[in-house]
């Protein structure tokens, strides 16, 4: 990939990633730019985003008279699922190319 392009998608997804309202409810999960984010974090967060989501998505399903019960620990093993491989294959590698940049600024 062309660096100024993969540079772009790394700004991108940065400035994104730093609004709060991405974040919330959880911006207490969210790390300062030049902390990089671990295994431990990706975990937390996938619990708390794929909870969140399922939590939304069921109220909406009830609403429309469309909820089943039963299709709620699948919801949220994939919902779990999706979250980690995104937070995982995404979120953190361009969070930490980023972390690993500024930290390498301040020595």
């Amino acid at each position: 990939m062309n660096k100024s392009i993969w540079r772009k998608v790394v700004d991108t997804h940065n400035k994104l990633s730093d609004l709060n309202v991405v974040w919330f409810p959880f911006i207490f999960l969210k790390p300062k730019p030049d902390t990089e984010i671990k295994q431990k974090r990706i975990f937390i967060m996938s619990i708390c985003f794929s909870t969140y989501g399922v939590l939304f998505f069921s109220l909406r399903s009830w609403l429309s008279d469309s909820f089943q019960i039963q299709d709620t620990p699948m919801f949220l093993l994939y919902s779990f699922l999706f979250f980690f491989i995104w937070f995982q294959t995404v979120t953190s590698i361009l969070w930490n190319i980023r972390a690993r940049e500024l930290k390498g600024n301040s020595n």
